[in-house]
């Protein structure tokens, strides 16, 4: 997950100088943290973390979101998304493995 996390930052940086922000750059960073979170219902799930497939598949659609927008050009909607998805997505797959990491304790 660093890898998603430093691709995270990157987007966030891309975006933040609205309204001219690198829109490529955010875009091209968003899709890949999109691909890397993929594999998290894939060859890199959780088992042991309740939902932990449908949290990477809903931060994969987000991403993938903000990256079309990005790319069509709707910066300011981007990073509003980026902003939103990230409270929502990050928090809840992070409290969902720290959950589960207490559970096994």
């Amino acid at each position: 997950m660093r890898a998603v996390k430093a691709q995270l930052q990157r987007v966030e940086r891309a975006l933040r100088g609205m309204p001219q922000g690198d829109l490529v750059a955010a875009a091209h960073d968003a899709q890949d943290a999109a691909a890397v979170l993929r594999l998290g219902y894939g060859t890199a799930e959780r088992r042991d973390v309740p939902g932990y497939a449908r949290y990477a598949r809903d931060a994969e659609a987000w991403l993938l979101q903000v990256g079309l927008e990005a790319r069509s050009g709707h910066g300011e909607l981007a990073a509003e998304q980026f902003a939103l998805g990230a409270r929502r997505h990050c928090s809840a797959c992070h409290d969902a493995v720290e959950q589960a990491a207490k559970g096994r304790r």
